[in-house]
């Protein structure tokens, strides 16, 4: 029986850094080079039937996690439910204002499939912050012994399922989750799935191991300890240890042994390896650390403060650190500092940050990333997984693969050239948003009509197609001759479709205007714009910032075609209306 709701007491808070997100979207522009880049989001794409012999071989493994199969999970709930489901989220204005908030995601009763085992009156509902959400593919948790704690199938009672929305090749996390196993670090385990909701094909997602108390007794024998997530600068300061979302013992809530590492790091130089080394696993950590940095995880604890667990390990009574959200894996450097692009090292991280600064400890950090790169990295074998995971996904975007491909080719060399250079600085602070004009919400609306084109995204005056715009920032309107172009890149590494507009004034200064939508959405009608899955980038040239710097962010309005579609050569035409939340001064 399915159509019930209810809110879960297990639903994560969702108070919200906005500064990390603001940080991210003016660093996607800092280079007038980027400004026709895309944001974060997957495809859905149409799935191929497979042969029913590996379909057995699969079932008959009997394993949730094994790392050559597709799961097959099928969803039914009433429409209304999974359309309410959708929905739920923040606007990326509120997020922006620091409004999110505390909320919970509500759980829905579904009847679930997995691999054609069903389980009847489940419960399931969307997950994720900003950098996932999304209305076409949520990611999902779902929940088998919500209604029914004694249920579980294949030996699991939950599922996390990632929409990969910064994958679409649907391969960084569990690529990356296998790379931390093999290094000897404590992982979940991961493989694809393939999702259906109401008969409805959402695609690929990544089924990840929760950590969870099943994952703990699976790793260290014993789930009695403190479970911490670290995510939005939950970090080892006075402020951040309060970030940490404990996830057990949550009645008792003793953080005394977070407030243990802090005191351990505001020890002296010569004192503080070894007050960390009581109460962290610091062998444990430096090779996690070097694994972040190795496989150029970036939103991560080490680089951003987020996507991490900490266990408090009962035996050693020391704390370990757990991955978690690798699908930023394979890309390098942090698209969210401007400051310190080096593939040798990631360092926000209050404990990273303090032993790097340590002489002795950053040559052994870097010793160990060395000795990683040369003994783990193994561009053969990770393109081969490379290869088998997008034959498994069927839909995942052939820019994408390329673009992991590249990456795993050259990465090794570019890391051991940097490695032989003298140690860089890490400058904390990454760029400042706090100007005059931050936070300023301003309308901008405007009119366009070109034809698709399925190749580079290159806004010229040779593009094509009539535009024209108003954009007011700081209440001054914008007079511009604007060109453009829309289309969809299928050797770009970003699936999305895009209208992308380049206006210039008499003065020389250049205003751009990049409005992206799921590919799925370039058809007629109204398209709100909904966080990073619809969004619109404002950016500037001018001869002050002849590099460019982000203006803000386009929200709060909805493109309107008229015509479109993702065929070479269509029409589109069409409007947008929003308002533009402004991080920096139009100048």
């Amino acid at each position: 029986m399915i159509g019930r709701s209810r809110r879960g007491s297990g639903a994560r808070s969702r108070q919200q850094g906005s500064e990390r997100w603001q940080r991210a979207a003016a660093a996607l522009f800092s280079n007038a080079a980027l400004f026709c880049a895309a944001a974060l989001v997957a495809a859905c794409g149409d799935d191929e039937p497979r042969e029913s012999s590996l379909v057995d071989a699969i079932r008959a493994t009997g394993d949730p996690y094994d790392a050559r199969r597709r799961l097959e999970i099928e969803i039914e709930m009433p429409p209304a439910d999974w359309g309410a489901l959708r929905e739920q989220g923040f606007s990326l204005f509120e997020f922006q204002r620091g409004e999110a908030g505390d909320f919970d995601y509500t759980f829905f009763d579904a009847d679930i499939r997995i691999d054609g085992q069903l389980v009847e009156n489940a419960s399931v509902r969307k997950k994720g912050g900003l950098g996932s959400l999304s209305r076409v593919r949520p990611s999902l948790i779902i929940d088998l012994d919500r209604n029914d704690p004694s249920r579980e199938v294949l030996g699991i009672n939950r599922l996390t399922l990632n929409n990969d929305r910064s994958s679409p090749a649907h391969n960084r996390q569990c690529m990356a989750y296998e790379l931390y196993a093999q290094a000897g670090l404590p992982a979940s385990r991961c493989n694809l799935a393939h999702v259906t909701v109401n008969g409805d094909d959402l695609g690929t997602f990544s089924n990840v191991e929760p950590v969870r108390k099943p994952l703990l007794r699976r790793l260290f024998g014993d789930d009695s300890g403190n479970l911490y997530e670290g995510r939005e600068d939950g970090d080892f300061t006075a402020e951040g240890i309060e970030r940490f979302q404990i996830e057990t013992n949550e009645t008792t809530n003793d953080r005394s042994d977070l407030r243990a590492v802090l005191s351990a790091l505001e020890a002296d130089d010569s004192l503080v390896v070894a007050e960390l080394e009581r109460v962290i696993d610091l062998d444990q950590f430096r090779r996690f650390w070097a694994i972040e940095t190795l496989t150029g995880n970036w939103d991560s604890y080490s680089a951003n403060t987020n996507n991490f667990y900490l266990y408090h390990e009962p035996t050693s009574d020391k704390f370990v650190f757990l991955p978690w959200g690798t699908d930023t894996a394979f890309t390098g450097g942090s698209v969210i500092d401007a400051y310190n692009q080096t593939l040798t090292v990631y360092a926000t991280g209050a404990l990273a940050n303090r032993l790097y600064n340590l002489p002795d400890e950053r040559a052994r950090f870097r010793s160990e990333l060395a000795e990683l790169n040369d003994n783990l990295w193994d561009a053969a074998a990770l393109e081969a997984r490379l290869d088998e995971l997008a034959g498994l996904s069927t839909d995942a975007w052939p820019g994408a693969v390329e673009a992991q491909r590249d990456f795993i080719r050259t990465h090794s060399d570019a890391l051991r050239a940097e490695l032989e250079q003298p140690a860089p600085e890490w400058v904390l602070g990454g760029i400042d948003l706090s100007g005059p004009c931050r936070g300023m919400v301003t309308p901008v609306s405007g009119q366009f009509d070109t034809s698709f084109t399925a190749g580079p995204l290159e806004p010229s005056p040779a593009g094509g197609g009539t535009f024209q715009a108003q954009v007011i920032a700081g209440q001054r309107p914008f007079e511009a001759a604007w060109f453009g172009i829309a289309g969809r890149d299928p050797s770009a590494a970003d699936p999305s479709g895009a209208v992308q507009l380049l206006g210039g004034a008499a003065d020389g200064r250049l205003i751009f205007l990049g409005l992206q939508l799921p590919a799925s959405a370039f058809s007629p009608g109204v398209h709100p714009f909904y966080n990073f899955e619809t969004v619109g980038f404002a950016a500037f040239v001018s001869p002050a910032q002849p590099n460019g710097l982000l203006l803000g962010l386009v929200s709060e309005g909805a493109i309107e075609f008229e015509a479109a579609s993702l065929v070479e050569g269509a029409r589109v035409a069409g409007s947008f209306q929003g308002e533009i939340f402004q991080t920096n001064c139009y100048e």
